[in-house]
């Protein structure tokens, strides 16, 4: 796909000319992929023996177009570090279409319900990006030279991510059993909970800020260290005292029957934690315009992880794959870090020496929590388990919160995570006095 959203941020100019072309090649994307959709309709129905998918597949196809009518203006407000009117998008579009699936559901009772609440979500989504930013988008291709100069190997990039993060399913569904391919993919779902509603959004945000200051080395160094130091600080814990929490999670969450998967949760979870510590790497890459490294690191990336996996599950089954996984997931780490020290000009360590208060913390975090489940003196076998989980969690903040402060103090207040938590501290008292 063409990182258009990344293409107008990136570019510095404001032109009608440069966002109506990329209205007109988002729409020329979209149309592409409803046809490719709507030819699907031909086979797809007799191939998986279900005549009623025909009109399923002719519905799903004006999705695409819907999407590809959205405002491409709306960019602005990201371009300008304003991510007030997204979330208003976003809170009504989630309010509004769960309304009509679930008012769907009621009166139908059939699977229209989904589909049509999806067409609702599109609708709803591209319709506010005209309310919240008025503008009248038209045909123009004058500015696609400049546009594909940015995001050349950026399509690139895009189809290799969708390819990584979805061959792996294909590997598990061709080599094991149904019971299997279940474990897997709920496993895969809980693996990502404590890293995936938070990670994504705090690193949408660093492009444009990155790319406001990407001609000032020294500060682009600064500002990108920082917000390493910074994710590092709210992942590592989350990852990490989620894995040591996992076999409760579990229970609570998706029920016993389920507590196979606990092992790849405490193996997988901590990896994708520690990926977080070169989790800047794609922004600040694309702010300096070195999409050509994002480009060639994916595909190696790519390379290593479809080999591990596949050879895991060949040999060793289940857990072969999350061997390979574990493989692949050091492998995107320290690819992650090269690009990131490339980009910044610093060593390549500095980002993991960076995050030292985080890491010491999280692994006293750990030990206390390893107390509390094992000391005589308090039974948590006992409790019931959402009191345990619960007491769990907060004597896991409560440490890691006061070593992470600590250590701060004997550190001599250095510029970092502690020092922004307490400046928001002190931003929500005032706006309450």
């Amino acid at each position: 796909s063409i990182n258009l959203g990344g293409a107008l941020i990136k570019i510095r100019d404001e032109s009608r000319e440069l966002y109506d072309t990329a209205w007109t090649l988002g729409l020329i994307r979209s149309a592409a992929i409803s046809l490719v959709i709507v030819i699907s309709a031909s086979f797809l129905p007799a191939l998986m023996n279900e005549p009623r998918l025909e009109n399923v597949i002719y519905v799903i196809a004006l999705l695409p177009l819907i999407q590809g009518m959205g405002n491409t203006r709306f960019i602005e407000f990201e371009k300008n570090l304003n991510y007030r009117p997204a979330f208003i998008n976003n809170i009504i579009t989630k309010i509004l279409s769960a309304t009509i699936t679930v008012s769907i559901a009621v009166i139908y009772q059939n699977y229209w319900a989904l589909i049509i609440g999806s067409m609702a979500s599109s609708l709803i989504s591209a319709s506010l990006s005209y309310i919240l930013l008025p503008n009248l988008s038209r045909l123009d291709l004058s500015r696609v030279r400049e546009i594909f100069g940015f995001t050349a190997w950026l399509s690139g990039v895009s189809i290799l991510s969708a390819l990584n993060t979805r061959a792996d399913n294909f590997i598990v569904g061709g080599f094991l059993d149904t019971k299997h391919v279940g474990y897997y993919r709920v496993g895969e779902e809980l693996t990502t909970l404590p890293t995936g509603e938070l990670v994504g959004p705090l690193t949408a945000a660093l492009f444009p800020a990155f790319s406001e200051i990407a001609h000032e080395p020294e500060k682009l160094k600064t500002n990108v260290l920082e917000a390493s130091s910074i994710l590092s600080a709210l992942t590592l814990p989350a990852s990490f005292g989620f894995a040591f929490l996992a076999e409760d999670i579990v229970r609570l969450l998706v029920g016993e029957q389920w507590l196979f998967v606990t092992p790849m949760i405490q193996i997988l979870t901590p990896m994708i934690g520690l990926q977080t510590l070169s989790a800047t790497a794609s922004s600040v890459c694309m702010a300096t315009g070195r999409t050509r490294d994002l480009f060639y690191s994916e595909i190696i990336f790519f390379i290593v992880r479809l080999t591990a996996i596949f050879t895991g599950v060949i040999f060793w089954g289940f857990a072969g794959i999350i061997g390979g996984r574990v493989i692949s997931g050091l492998t995107y780490f320290s690819i992650g870090n090269w690009r990131l020290t490339r980009a910044i000009h610093v060593p390549y360590f500095l980002p993991i020496l960076q995050a030292w208060r985080s890491i010491l913390s999280t692994l006293l975090m750990i030990c206390v929590l390893w107390i509390y489940h094992h000391a005589s003196f308090v039974d948590v076998a006992q409790f019931h388990l959402f009191l345990r989980l619960g007491s769990s969690v907060a004597v896991g903040v409560i440490a890691y919160t006061a070593v992470h402060g600590l250590l701060w103090m004997l550190s001599g207040y250095p510029h970092g995570p502690e020092e922004r938590f307490l400046g928001m501290v002190r931003s929500l008292r005032n706006s309450t006095i």
